[in-house]
């Protein structure tokens, strides 16, 4: 549990051990973020506190992102669900037609951005939102060094349901 918090076989990071002996890229327990410091980037930066307060809901394109930011956001007030083909729980919290119209933050993790089947992350939405831009990068550190990296786009208007194959 330290080396998952502070990174304490991280390689170069400020707490670790004998100057550690693991790359962060190349360590799985980064996938693991640490939502309080994302929750706090919301907070501490006023640009993303305005997209948040003016924004429906948020999604992302995985259920484990949206599940590690939902647990982040909640506490601040928005609905979080993902637009996947694999939704596990989102498929039955929510109705696919509820979003259409509103407004919305896509937040997805570096690691988790590609898709095999597009090119380009925002390519699996462009039909589904009127307009969907790059607003902030959030670096999530650990050990002094950035361990993760959570893209956040304003996503707006949803023009129609995201499909889903269940739920």
């Amino acid at each position: 549990m330290l080396h998952v918090s502070l990174g304490i076989v991280q390689k170069g990071g400020d707490t670790a051990i004998a100057g550690g002996f693991w790359e962060a890229k190349d360590d799985p327990s980064t996938q693991l973020i640490d939502i309080v410091q994302l929750r706090q980037a919301f907070v501490d930066s006023p640009a993303l506190k305005a997209e948040l307060q003016k924004t429906d809901f948020i999604f992302s394109n995985n259920f484990f992102v949206a599940g590690q930011v939902g647990m982040a956001i909640e506490p601040l007030g928005k609905k979080v669900t993902c637009f996947d083909q694999d939704l596990r729980g989102f498929a039955y919290w929510n109705k696919a037609q509820d979003f259409v119209g509103k407004t919305s933050l896509f937040i997805t993790s570096e690691q988790f951005s590609k898709d095999e089947r597009f090119s380009d992350p925002l390519e699996k939405y462009k039909d589904y939102f009127q307009s969907i831009e790059k607003i902030a990068d959030i670096p999530l550190k650990r050990g002094g060094q950035t361990v993760q990296i959570f893209p956040v786009y304003r996503a707006s208007p949803m023009l129609k349901p995201y499909p889903r194959p269940y739920g």
